[in-house]
Order: structure tokens, then C-alpha cells, then sequence
């Protein structure tokens, strides 16, 4: 059996490293929908590659109207820039990020947020047994209150590595309507409003 760090990618590495905003993606106030230019940036890197995400300006975020789906990048890296690389889900019922059938993933140094009637900040694997992601990293994640969902869905992915996660709450009489509030914690599978949600494993 193979002995080692379980997040290398069993494999030769990919050393491509693409940035989104050659691709197109804008961090404004919302106004751009991301999601083709994340895409792009998605396929650029190949498996085993690095997207990278920049930091934005104050008050400013890449808006993705229906989330952003990695599907089928084994070792994909989502690296952002820190605390102001923003990425927000601005449709109903919809995920910020989704990674499906991509073992090894790692996702680091992001904000992912919602909407109100939004749905997760982030989602690993699939559910009913489809696309699981195994194996992943998950590092400093910041998942304000403002996810309607859970802040990270885990469907389907063994061997999650969650490593300094960023969330918190706000009182009702301090959030903005549009903000969802998040209970906080770990909970197992139906969990609602969860900082972290177990739903279910292989």
C-alpha cells in the first residue's frame, strides 16, 4: 500500500497555475455573472492544476449567479488571495462551489458566501452516491453567516481535511435582512444552517 500524505496526487503533478481574471472574471458589486469565466479557468488548469482566485476591493465580490461546478479535476486547486477573495452565489437555491468526481481537491484562502434563499457555501461530492470527492483539503475557508445552506455540505468525500475554518455568527438585530445565520457546529446527516454538515458517506 501506498504510505504518505494523503492530499499529493498520486501521480506526476500539474504545475499550471491560471489565474480567473485572464478569463474574464470580474469582482465587482455583482453586476457579472462569473460563472463562464470561472469555467474557462477551470478547464485551463487541467487536472491537478491551480485556479487561482485574486482578492477584490472593498465591497466587491465575483458574483456567480448559478454557483461554480468542478466536475471530473482530480487534484484541482482552488487557491484564493485571502479574506477579499470573494465568491458569492447570487441565485436561488444555489451553491457557491461544488466539487464533484475530484478526489485530492484542495480549496484555500476563500470567502464563500449566499443569499438569502441561496443554498451552500460549499459542496463536496454529490448526493445519492454520484460524484464523490475523496481525499480533499479544505483550508482556511472563510464562511460568513450570510449561507442560507450549510456553510460546508459534505456528501460525499472520505478522508476531509478541514483545517482553520472561518465562521461565525451574527445577532438578528445585526444582520441585513437579505443574511442568512448559520447555527454553528458540526452536525450529522439533515443538519440545516450548519457551519460544517456530515450529510452522508459511501
Amino acid at each position: 500500500s501506498r504510505v504518505g500524505n494523503p492530499h499529493i496526487i498520486p501521480s506526476s503533478q500539474n504545475l499550471r497555475w491560471v489565474n480567473v481574471v485572464e478569463h474574464g472574471a470580474i469582482c465587482d458589486s455583482g453586476t457579472t455573472d462569473n460563472m463562464g469565466a470561472f469555467d474557462r479557468a477551470t478547464v485551463a488548469a487541467g487536472i491537478g492544476g491551480t485556479v487561482y482566485v485574486p482578492d477584490c476591493a472593498d465591497n466587491n465580490f465575483y458574483a456567480t449567479v448559478n454557483g461554480w461546478t468542478i466536475n471530473g479535476y482530480r487534484g484541482i486547486k482552488i487557491q484564493g488571495g485571502g479574506a477579499r477573495s470573494i465568491i458569492v452565489a447570487t441565485g436561488a437555491g444555489q451553491d457557491a462551489i461544488r466539487i464533484y468526481n475530484s478526489p485530492y481537491y484542495t480549496v484555500r484562502d476563500i470567502t464563500i458566501m449566499g443569499v438569502q434563499g441561496g443554498g451552500h457555501g460549499l459542496v463536496i461530492g454529490n448526493v445519492n452516491n454520484a460524484g464523490p470527492s475523496h481525499r480533499g483539503l479544505i483550508d482556511h475557508v472563510n464562511i460568513p453567516p450570510n449561507v442560507d445552506g450549510n456553510g460546508i455540505q459534505i456528501n460525499h468525500g472520505i478522508i476531509t481535511s478541514i483545517i482553520r475554518p472561518v465562521m461565525f455568527q451574527e445577532a438578528a438585530a445585526d444582520r441585513p435582512s437579505t443574511h442568512a445565520s448559520l447555527n454553528g457546529g458540526i452536525q450529522g446527516a439533515n443538519g440545516s444552517g450548519s457551519a460544517i454538515n456530515v450529510a452522508n458517506q459511501p
